[in-house]
């Protein structure tokens, strides 16, 4: 079945099948492709009715289901495909409704997820207070405390990225992966969402300056450290 994004298709059916729990995963996963692949020419005028009739289900998927730290599992790409279809989904006055909660789940995200879906949330975190500067401020410590205890992390960090005696991933989740390649490592101990962090810092800076003087206190010693421990 096509579910590519028109005016005629039925937005509420297509929903109702996404939140269906005996709906297969890799049926959701084609639906939500098909819409992430079409997003980007719905009309504005249909965007409020998809944001009321799909947010609630993209929150669902995203709070409900358990994250995956192997790339290839049905179950993360589930919840990497929604995490994508909001990160092009326009910043109309409609979705500012939803601002406040997309911003919880995805600061929850950033501390209990993969690198992988870490990624594309602290891109989405950006883009939300670059558009929704005086709803987010209260969010900016939240974010400003993860990334603390990110660089705290750093020495764990890279003994798991390069120490030769780590426990696989897949024992802990009791799954067995052909390819080691396939395994992401937690938001909170990955270089990669690490890199990202100064530049959205200056940001928050530039938008939110209240939250300067504590923070840049709090940030300099942990900078330091890492510094030391990388060089």
């Amino acid at each position: 079945m096509d579910y590519h994004i028109s005016k005629k298709m039925d937005l509420a059916s297509i929903a109702t099948r996404l939140n269906d729990q005996n709906i297969d995963i890799k049926v959701k996963i084609t639906i939500l492709n098909e819409i992430k692949d079409s997003i980007e020419t719905m009309q504005p005028v249909e965007y409020s009715l998809f944001l009321h009739l799909f947010f609630p289900v993209f929150f669902s998927i995203l709070t409900q289901t358990q994250p995956s730290f192997i790339s290839v599992q049905p179950q993360q790409k589930l919840r990497n495909t929604v995490l994508e279809i909001i990160q092009r989904i326009p910043h109309t006055e409609a979705l500012q409704e939803y601002v406040p909660k997309l911003m919880e789940i995805l600061l929850d995200l950033l501390k209990n997820d993969n690198e992988e879906n870490g990624s594309i949330c602290v891109k989405i975190i950006v883009d939300l207070h670059k558009n929704n500067k005086s709803i987010l401020e209260k969010y900016v410590q939240s974010f400003f405390d993860i990334v603390k205890e990110m660089y705290g992390n750093i020495k764990q960090t890279v003994n798991n990225t390069f120490g030769e005696n780590q426990q696989s991933i897949n024992s802990v989740e009791g799954e067995v992966s052909a390819n080691s390649n396939n395994n992401l490592a937690k938001s909170m101990f990955s270089f990669k969402i690490l890199k990202e962090c100064p530049i959205i810092i200056v940001l928050l800076f530039q938008l939110h300056k209240d939250f300067v003087p504590d923070n840049v206190k709090a940030f300099i010693p942990l900078i330091i450290e890492v510094f030391i421990i990388l060089l």
